[in-house]
């Protein structure tokens, strides 16, 4: 694998991507469990909290986080579909894809 910074051969270090993968999991079932009964992060109105959230959260949903945990994640999921269909944030990020 080539070091994108360096130009170097890296090694891929499987044990560190997983226990990343893990981490990147748990904080997106903590803001599932935070979004239960809601639809945004803040009150019943999108926010910039949600619009911050969901930029940073962008290349999770469309390398990481692939459809069979999404499926027992439904609000994150919902919230985040709901936040990257906003026509506002379209206009700044595109159309934007959770993986498969």
């Amino acid at each position: 694998m080539l070091d994108i910074l360096t130009g170097k051969n890296a090694k891929f270090e499987t044990a560190e991507y997983s226990n990343t993968l893990n981490k990147v999991k748990n904080s997106a079932i903590a803001l599932n469990g935070s979004l239960k009964g809601k639809n945004f992060l803040v009150g019943d109105k999108v926010t910039l909290a949600d619009l911050v959230c969901a930029w940073t959260l962008m290349p999770t949903f469309q390398l990481m986080l692939d459809a069979g945990f999404r499926k027992g994640k439904a609000e994150v999921a919902a919230w985040f579909e709901r936040v990257t269909s906003l026509p506002e944030f379209k206009k700044s990020a595109g159309s934007v894809r959770a993986c498969a």
